[in-house]
Order: C-alpha cells, then sequence, then structure tokens
C-alpha cells in the first residue's frame, strides 16, 4: 500500500519534510551546527531508504522516524516519502561521512513497538562516480499487545454482530487507565477505533471509557442498534472469548436479564443502563458523565437535569477561587452536597465543579440539619464584593417514582425490584429489569421536559462572606490587609440547611431565559470546523516559521475544550473526528487532548510543536466563533501567532504577561501551557488523563498519584470490598484520588471536612512536618466491618535556583513528580516524596458512620478514628448465635493490605504503616478481585438457567437514595418555589434548549 501524506507542498512523486519527527525551520542549518557554504559543499550527503510494513497491513500511518550517529548524537534530516519506492528517503549532511559509516534509525508508530536498526551507508553499487553514500533499510513493525488486542477483539465482535448492517454501533470498554500486564491500555483503544474502520471515533460519541482503577480488569461491550433492538456482545477481562453474546434492549424479560446477568457479572447494568441511554439519543455528554460515575441511573440524569435548571435561571456571572490556589482553580460556582446521590458525579463531569478545584465541590453527611442526599447548594461567589448567591435545589425522587409507576404499574418491592443494599458501600443488585426500565423511563419524560422533577427550594442573594466561610470551612485565618484576622479559621459545616434556611436572606432574582435557537448544524459541518482549524493551523506554521505540520506526528500536541463546551446548544465533539482527518491526532495517540471545561466555554484548539531540544514548544492558539464562523488566533504584541510556551519562555515574565494577556487570553492560559509541559515530558497515561480531568497540570494535583499507588499496592481490595476517603486537607491532589482510585461523591464513597491547618500537621511521628491529606476506609461488606488508616504526606523539595516566575517553578515541579512517578532521575530533586499511613485499626459499621458525619459531635474524622483502641478482627465479627467469627472473615489477603490473620484472633500488621517505597505508579501485578461466571456464547439470549442464580453488584449509591422515596424536607423550609409553564430543553438528540444536541 501507498502511504499518502497529508503535507503541504506535496508532489506527484514525492511529499517531503524536514526534521522528520517535529519538523524544523527551513532555514536552519542540517548538520546541527553553522556552515559555511564551502563546508556544506564539501559535506557528503548520505541518503537513507527507509520501508515501513505493518502488522496489520490496513493500517496508513506515517511513522515516526529519527536519526542517531553512531555516538548516539541527534541527526536531522530531511524527510521525504517516495511513491515509486513505496518508502521514505533520508537525506541529510554529515561532515566526516564516508563509506562505511554507521547510523542508527529508529521508527515508531501509534499502536506498534518502537524499532531501532543500525544500517552503514556506501556507494552507489553502479554509479560509483556518485559522491553520495547510501543504505536501505526496512522496518517490519510489531503491533503491541494492547493494540493487538483492541483490533482482535473487534474483529470477533464485528464477527458476531456484523457491524455493516447495524442502525449504529456502540463500544463500552474499562480500556485506557486500567493496566494489563503492567502497561495502560490506551493502545487497545487505538485499535477498536482503527478495525472498526471509521464506525467507532471519538467525535461520534459512541466510544465510551468507563472509569476504573489500574488494577481493573479490561472489558469489552459491543452494542449494535437494529430498530429497538440492542444486541450485545461482552469479552470479560483482555478475552477474546465473549462472555455473552444476545439481547441487552430495555425489553427485553426478567429471564433474558437473569442470563444476562448470569454471563456478564456486576457490570450487566452498567453495560445496559449506558446502552440504552446511548439507543434513545441521550446527549453525549451525560454518557459520559454516566459512564465516569460508572452506570446511567435516576441519580445521574437529575444530576444533568439540575445542571440545565442552574444554567437557565441562575447562570455563571465570575470565576474565583474557592480558597487559595493557582489561576486554573477559578470556578464559576460551590457545591455542597451530601455525597452518596449519583448527581453529584455529574456536576463533577458537566459543569468541570471538582473537588480538587479547592474544594469546589464538597461535603460530608449533614442529614442532621434536615438536608437529604436528592438535595445540592450552589453558590455563586462575588470575591471583590465578598458576597454572593445560595441555591439549593433537589430532585424530587417520589414524584418521578409516583409517575412511574402510574404509567406502568411497576413498583420498587422486592416481588418486582431486589434492590439489595450493603448497607456502606453503596453497592446495589439488579437482579431484573426495574431499574432499566425506570432510568429509561426517565429519559424520555425528561426529553418533553428536563425540569418536571427538578424542586428551587430556595435562592438567597447577599449571602456574606462569614456564612461562606462557615458552610466551606477555612484552613487558615481569612486576614485583612492589615495583617488583622477578619474570619477565624473553622471547619467547614457543610450542607448545613436549618442554618441556610435561617440566615434571612432577601430572594435571588432568576435571569430571564434567552429564547435562543438550537445550532443546526450537522455532524459532518461540526466536523469541518475540526478541518478548518487544522488546516489553519498548517498554514500558520509554514508561513511564520517555514515549518511543515506532519500527519501522525506524535510531537505535535492538539488541545481542544471540544467534547464539553457548546455552541448554540450543540455538542462539539464532533470538531475532534476533522481535527484527526487532518492531523491524526487522537487521546489514544497522546496527540490530541480534550480539557475538561464547562459548557459556556469557548470552542478553542491549540497546536503545539515539541521541537527537537525537547524543550521549546511552538505553539497555535485559536477559538471558533459561532456567530461569524470566523476564527480567533492569537497573536503576540510583536505580531506572532507562532510562540514559545515551553519552559524558557514561562521564566521570562514579560513574555508571560504577553501570552497570557494577548494570545491565550480566554483565560485558559494556565490550563493550556501546563498540561503542554506535562506532556512534553512523557507522563504516564493514566497521570495525563488525570491532569485532564483536573483541567490543569499543576504541583498540588501529585501528590494524588503516590497516594493512590500506596493505597492500591499496601491495601488492595479483596472479595467485596471497597475504598472509603473523607478529605480533610482539600486541594488538587483530591481529584487524582478520585480519577484513580475508584471513589467518587457520586458513590458516597468520596466526602471531604477541611480541617484546620493546625490539625493536621505533625501527627504521625515517623514523618515529623508531614501533613494528613484524609482517612482511608476499607470496608468490607460482607462481615459489616472495616480497617481504618489516616494517610499522611511530606512534599518532596526541589532546586529551584534561576526560575524567576512562579509559571517557571510550577513547570519544574511538575516535571519532577513526572520524573518520580516514572521511576526517572531529576536534577533539580532535593529530598523525596515521603508518604506514611497509621496502622490500620478495625471498625464497625457504627463507627463508620461516624466518620461519614465528619466524628460527630465531640471530633473530627480524624480525631475519631485516633480515640478508637486497637482491636483484633475476631472482637468486631459476630457469626449468627451470637458466636464470635475467629480468622479474617473468610477473607484472602496476600499479606500487604495492612493485616495478616494470625488464626488466633489477634493480627499482625503489614505495611499499612510505613514509609512508601520501592517503584512508583507502575508496579502493581494484582487484580481486583472479581466474581464472575463465565460461559460460551449464548446467541439465544433468553434461554433460561438451571440451579442457583446469583445476584451481583451492579453501581454505586448511597442507601435510601436512588429509587428511594425521599426524606421529608427539614420543616424549616416553607414550601417549594414552583416552575411551572417551563418550555422544554430539548433533552435528547435533536431537541432544543442548551442542552440540546
Amino acid at each position: 500500500m501507498i502511504f499518502a501524506l497529508a503535507m503541504c507542498g506535496a508532489v506527484a512523486a514525492t511529499e517531503e519534510t524536514t526534521g522528520g519527527e517535529g519538523g524544523l525551520d527551513m532555514d536552519q542549518p542540517l548538520s546541527g551546527d553553522e556552515a559555511t557554504n564551502t563546508e556544506l559543499d564539501e559535506l557528503i550527503d548520505p541518503i537513507i531508504g527507509v520501508k515501513v510494513n505493518y502488522e496489520y497491513a490496513n493500517d496508513v500511518i506515517n511513522p515516526g522516524i529519527s536519526l542517531k550517529d553512531a555516538e548516539g548524537k541527534a541527526v536531522d534530516f530531511t524527510k521525504t516519502y517516495d511513491a515509486a519506492f513505496q518508502g521514505y528517503k533520508l537525506e541529510f549532511l554529515y561532515p566526516g561521512a564516508s563509506e562505511g559509516s554507521k547510523f542508527k534509525v529508529i521508527v515508531s508508530a501509534p499502536g506498534y513497538k518502537t524499532q531501532e536498526q543500525e544500517v552503514t551507508v556506501g556507494k552507489h553499487p553502479t554509479d560509483l562516480a556518485d559522491p553520495n553514500l547510501y543504505a536501505n533499510v526496512v522496518f517490519n513493525m510489531v503491533a503491541t499487545d494492547n493494540y493487538r488486542l483492541g483490533r482482535e477483539v473487534t474483529k470477533k465482535a464485528n464477527e458476531l454482530l456484523n457491524f455493516g448492517t447495524a442502525d449504529e454501533v456502540l463500544c463500552i470498554t474499562t480500556a485506557g487507565v486500567t493496566k494489563r500486564n503492567g502497561t495502560t491500555t490506551e493502545d487497545a483503544i487505538e485499535g477498536i477505533i482503527n478495525q472498526s474502520n471509521g464506525l467507532i471515533t471519538d467525535g461520534q460519541g459512541n466510544l465510551l471509557l468507563l472509569k476504573k482503577t489500574t488494577v481493573d480488569p479490561v472489558d469489552f461491550a459491543f452494542v449494535v442498534k437494529r430498530g429497538n433492538q440492542l444486541l450485545l456482545a461482552y469479552f470479560y477481562n483482555g478475552s477474546l472469548t465473549p462472555s455473552y453474546v444476545g439481547t441487552i434492549s430495555a425489553s427485553m424479560t426478567d429471564a433474558q436479564w437473569t442470563n444476562a446477568n448470569h454471563k456478564i457479572g456486576k457490570d450487566t447494568y452498567p453495560v445496559a443502563s449506558l446502552a440504552n441511554a446511548w439507543a434513545v439519543g441521550t446527549p453525549t455528554d451525560l454518557l459520559k458523565a454516566a459512564a465516569f460515575h460508572g452506570h446511567m441511573c435516576d441519580g445521574t440524569i437529575s444530576g444533568y437535569a439540575i445542571t440545565e435548571v442552574l444554567l437557565k435561571y441562575f447562570p455563571p456571572i465570575q470565576e474565583t477561587l474557592t480558597h487559595s490556589g493557582a489561576p486554573a482553580d477559578k470556578t464559576a460556582y460551590r457545591v455542597i452536597t451530601i455525597p452518596g446521590d449519583s448527581k453529584d458525579d455529574a456536576f463533577l463531569y458537566i459543569l468541570n465543579l471538582t473537588p480538587g478545584k479547592g474544594g469546589s465541590l464538597s461535603g460530608y453527611d449533614t442529614s442532621d440539619t434536615g438536608a437529604t442526599q436528592q438535595m445540592v447548594a450552589f453558590i455563586r461567589w462575588n470575591e471583590a464584593l465578598k458576597t454572593g448567591t445560595i441555591i439549593v435545589l433537589n430532585f424530587n425522587r417520589a414524584k418521578f417514582q409516583q409517575d412511574f409507576f402510574a404509567e406502568t404499574g411497576l413498583s420498587p418491592n422486592p416481588a418486582q425490584h431486589d434492590h439489595s443494599h450493603d448497607g456502606v458501600t453503596q453497592d446495589h443488585v439488579h437482579t431484573n429489569m426495574y431499574p432499566l426500565k425506570l432510568t429509561t423511563w426517565l429519559l424520555g419524560k425528561l426529553n418533553e421536559n428536563p425540569e418536571q422533577y427538578i424542586d428551587i427550594l430556595l435562592a438567597k442573594d447577599g449571602l456574606t462572606e462569614e456564612a461562606y466561610y462557615y458552610l466551606l470551612g477555612s484552613a487558615t485565618d481569612i486576614k485583612n490587609p492589615d495583617g488583622t484576622v477578619r474570619i477565624p479559621a473553622q471547619e467547614a459545616a457543610g450542607l448545613d440547611l436549618a442554618y441556610i434556611a435561617g440566615l434571612g436572606l432577601p430572594d435571588a432574582v432568576r435571569a430571564v431565559p434567552a429564547n435562543n435557537p438550537v445550532g443546526t448544524l450537522t455532524p459532518e459541518q461540526m466536523k469541518q470546523i475540526g478541518i478548518d482549524a487544522a488546516n489553519l493551523a498548517k498554514e500558520i506554521f509554514f508561513n511564520e516559521k517555514g515549518i511543515i505540520l506532519e500527519k501522525d506526528d506524535r510531537d505535535l500536541l492538539v488541545q481542544t475544550s471540544a467534547g464539553y463546551v457548546r455552541f448554540n446548544g450543540q455538542l462539539t465533539e464532533m470538531t475532534m473526528d476533522g481535527i484527526f482527518e487532518v492531523l491524526g491526532s487522537r487521546l489514544s495517540r497522546y496527540t490530541l487532548l480534550p480539557m475538561h471545561n464547562a459548557p459556556w466555554k469557548p470552542l478553542y484548539f491549540a497546536f503545539t510543536l515539541r521541537d527537537a531540544d525537547g524543550v521549546t514548544m511552538h505553539s497555535v492558539y485559536m477559538s471558533y466563533d459561532p456567530e461569524t464562523h470566523q476564527f480567533w488566533v492569537g497573536t503576540s504584541q510583536d505580531g506572532k501567532q507562532v510562540n514559545d510556551i515551553g519552559p524558557n519562555a514561562l521564566n521570562n515574565a514579560a513574555k508571560v504577561n504577553d501570552l497570557s494577556k494577548n494570545v491565550f487570553k480566554e483565560g485558559n492560559w494556565s490550563n493550556i501551557q501546563s498540561i503542554a509541559n506535562a506532556w512534553r515530558n512523557n507522563p504516564p497515561f493514566e497521570q495525563l488523563m488525570t491532569f485532564l480531568y483536573h483541567d490543569h497540570a499543576c504541583p498540588g494535583v501529585q501528590p494524588g498519584f503516590f497516594i493512590v499507588d500506596k493505597v492500591l499496592t499496601d491495601f488492595p481490595l479483596s472479595g467485596q470490598e471497597n475504598y472509603f476517603w473523607i478529605a480533610s486537607s482539600i486541594y488538587c491532589k483530591d481529584d487524582s484520588l478520585i480519577y484513580l482510585m475508584g471513589i467518587s461523591p457520586g458513590s458516597g464513597t468520596y466526602m471531604s471536612q477541611r480541617l484546620l491547618n493546625e490539625d493536621l500537621l505533625d501527627n504521625n511521628p515517623d514523618l515529623p512536618g508531614g501533613r494528613d491529606e484524609g482517612l482511608l476506609v476499607i470496608w468490607d461488606p460482607v462481615n459489616n466491618v472495616g480497617r481504618a488508616v489516616i494517610v499522611t504526606f511530606a512534599w518532596p523539595q526541589f532546586d529551584l535556583t534561576g526560575l524567576t516566575t512562579n509559571e517557571a517553578r510550577r513547570e519544574a515541579q511538575i516535571a519532577g513528580f513526572v520524573a518520580l512517578y516514572k521511576n526517572e532521575e531529576f536534577a533539580r530533586l532535593i529530598s523525596p516524596i515521603q508518604l506514611e499511613t497509621t496502622e490500620p485499626k478495625y471498625i464497625t459499621a457504627a463507627e463508620f458512620e461516624l466518620i461519614k458525619q465528619g466524628g460527630g459531635a465531640d471530633f473530627n474524622s480524624h480525631d475519631f478514628l485516633r480515640s478508637l483502641p486497637f482491636r483484633p478482627l475476631s472482637d468486631l465479627i459476630q457469626v449468627p448465635g451470637g458466636d464470635h467469627q475467629h480468622g479474617d472473615g473468610g477473607h484472602t489477603h496476600d499479606g500487604t493490605g495492612g493485616h495478616t490473620p494470625d488464626g488466633t484472633g489477634g493480627h499482625t500488621h503489614g505495611p499499612g504503616g510505613h514509609v512508601h517505597t520501592g517503584t512508583v505508579g507502575h508496579s502493581h501485578t494484582h487484580a481486583a478481585a472479581q466474581t464472575h461466571s463465565h460461559a460460551a456464547p449464548e446467541v439465544e439470549a433468553g434461554e433460561e438457567l438451571s440451579g442457583e442464580e446469583k445476584a451481583y453488584e451492579v453501581s454505586k449509591t448511597q442507601p435510601s437514595t436512588e429509587n428511594q422515596s425521599d426524606v421529608p424536607v427539614y420543616a424549616i423550609i416553607i414550601g417549594i418555589l414552583a416552575i411551572g409553564g417551563l418550555a422544554a430543553f430539548g433533552f435528547l438528540r435533536g431537541g432544543f434548549g442548551l442542552f440540546g444536541k
């Protein structure tokens, strides 16, 4: 196959670029040293022919090629594709080259193992008068194991489901952050996309990534839609033999559901709920929010509807910091909730209100104040005026369940719906079709009117600074400019509904909703925006720098807000397919990074080329105006549109000021340059994905990587155990914990109680100067007992000599953390990270509840745990009849999880209270324990099963929330403000309003 490269200035027989990967300025000396014309005339011009074959012959990839001399020094060259030769010619000038000189050619391609070969140049075999030197080399590229898995599992699914005859195709997978044989599995995503031949792409919204930990299995679910029927092929843990092939439609019978449950296991409901939501045209951002949460349910749907009500009547006004932090931590709202209702995860994903942004989403169990998990408080804060608006919204679950019963006759009673909670971990089991039917019904109702089940309990203006910090807490004193204390440090009160209602504030004025028509751009027109952006970037690079941007260049990074932002109510992810068509940039290749953004932000694209020196970062920034259909391109004071944003530029205060005010002037300078510079250092995939979720890279997000690594290594889950985290020191690292540890506010496994700095420092005698970051519980729902530890972290120290700006200092620290996470040396490192936990203590369910309530009336959560005695497991576990059950309650541990049963009722401690050492980030070899019953493919999906059936955990949600009746609203609330006569928002595809597609 002839590889046609999409490059500027192409001619019929050859296409040329200078410098191989990344390109070079056209006027840059090719030898890497200054050379006179006389010297150039005397230089020998070696020419190396390179042919590249791929294991999958239909892969059309422009390979990355680099060249080194015998000493390992990089050699600059001109790379030309010759159609007649069906390969690439590398031409370069090299002083002293002669017959027999050796060079190393390195070839890389996404999804393939990088290869290196040594070549020896020699005279032309038939033209000895030719002064040039020649060599030829052939590379037969071998696919990575994970790329091959993605290719082959997609091929198998196509054989079973026949993608070509389907109306639409969907893939749901855990690939990406999950590891297989010690390697993250983004190459499997690349394989899925390439093997599907355009049917599954990033831009079409039919590739959903379930948020998992690195130790979870790598699973694949392929769904085809034919009319109203959905057919599923499910593959568990990297197997090419499907566990299940059959229907997954909401219309399936209970017998078919039982069969699917038996074959798939605990992911039956997540897959079924997402597939059926996708089939009815649910907006892609809600689908992705549900995949982040783990499944589609009434909670995630209600969270989506709440965001619509919020943005319609209380739109964002300005962005401010919740507490002190980096510029990129600013948000338009603060969210206070009682974690445990799935709606909270919708706020994280859709509004970009993550706990790591200074605690912009926070809360713990404050139900004793009259608040419920269906409620949420939003604060719009004006930092200049020190005042704000507080809005409390509620999902009326009781009303929607009543309406569902009235229309369908279905109710959540044991005969129709086994909704078995474990009481603490928020996991529940669906053994029949009730939850799936309920969720699908609710999606349809919210298409008619997404606001009908959302109550505005109160909306008040004039929130004072005192009230603001009472609710959110402050780790340190709030001081006046003269240094006097204005507001003392205080622990967060959380969603104290009685307090809020008793403030006596005036009613807030609702915005009058704009009656703007929804955009009508087709997917192809949206894709064209991406194509135009990429072509414009190519034109600017060539005109200004003489650089020809290569397709598939792994040194070219595209960052975009597409996929999160909307204009005229339309989703924008299809622009990413346009970018790929021109530049070959994709998330699975590390070269297209969708930046987490709120939906009202501008649609932007940043194109950054990593120079051959590894430091210079040539960047072009542009944003798209949906009104004029034109691009605005950032231009520096000296008229440049290609600007360096690398470390050297960051260390120049005048340059930083110019870039932030004139080039990246839409408020995203810190977000873009921080992630681009982190990407420059090749961080592991899970680290990069966390930066994207956090929406920027910073030193603060880094401790979370090491905490998660320690937790997964020292406290691996066994059986049905779950992690729970209550944060005490709340900053960027909390986003790392949520993204990588399998916890979240919406699942009730992440809560936060901001404590005072003075109460967090120097509590662990083994780590002087360390700060307590949070309290971890490993909860065993079978035995109703947990192990709890406090995690303490001490920051590494870096030598920041010569770095004169905050941006440069942050960049150096981020680079240092990336190196530490990869177990690489870092020249500026003075002292390493230190990380410890307290000795694990066993806790009861009642004690766990007090921890979730912030420690109760007399303690905070940390002090409460410290007050508990060390007890053997046998004292806390009882078996029927009142006898104690000795040992570990039936669980098997590997000796690294914090305790090892000694069989006598006592226990010995593992490494749970010791300094974290050893490999960081990539040392996991264990897999999360799962319970599955796999069988051969089942085409006859309705077949009855014989023998004992097994129920599986399928999702995470707080008890007495989803599919449960509301707790009565605290009596102090005087009625519910009506929202009558409101037009439908267009919840589903083709609808109207802000979130119509």
